[in-house]
């Protein structure tokens, strides 16, 4: 049975988008730049898209994470190794600066800000208990 966590949301980030994508809106339409407003409401709407499509699902073994219709990938839970509670900036599938980093196989690592952060971990240690979690308190 799959369980699928929707993505936490912070304030900041959807602010620093919409702030980003409005002005480069703005500027578009200020200069009479008809077909770069175009692309630019095209590409804010295609943003929100995949903003409000975050997910990570968990089934059987397997963490899929997706985002948007291009963006798939897939973790063995298994080759798990850590997963560190983080504040990031960094460019990642997750919609909050308040992020899991996950680390797996030999140095792989992904970032993700599932809404319910201890019920998705719990749900990971059932399936991995060798996983080492570094919490801030």
């Amino acid at each position: 049975m799959a369980t699928v966590y929707k993505t936490a949301y912070g304030t900041v980030l959807m602010i620093l988008l919409a702030v980003v994508i409005a002005g480069s809106i703005a500027m578009s339409i200020m200069n009479s730049a008809l077909l770069g407003t175009i692309i630019l409401v095209l590409c804010g709407i295609y943003a929100g898209y995949v903003y409000a499509n975050f997910r990570y699902i968990i089934d059987n073994n397997v963490l899929q994470i997706k985002c948007g219709a291009l963006y798939a990938t897939k973790i063995n839970i298994g080759e798990i190794r850590k997963v560190n509670e983080t504040f990031s900036i960094l460019n990642q599938p997750a919609g909050s600066f308040h992020r899991l980093e996950i680390i797996y196989k030999k140095f792989e690592s992904i970032q993700i800000s599932p809404k319910e952060k201890d019920k998705f971990m719990a749900q990971l240690k059932a399936i991995n208990p060798s996983i080492e979690f570094n919490l801030k308190k």
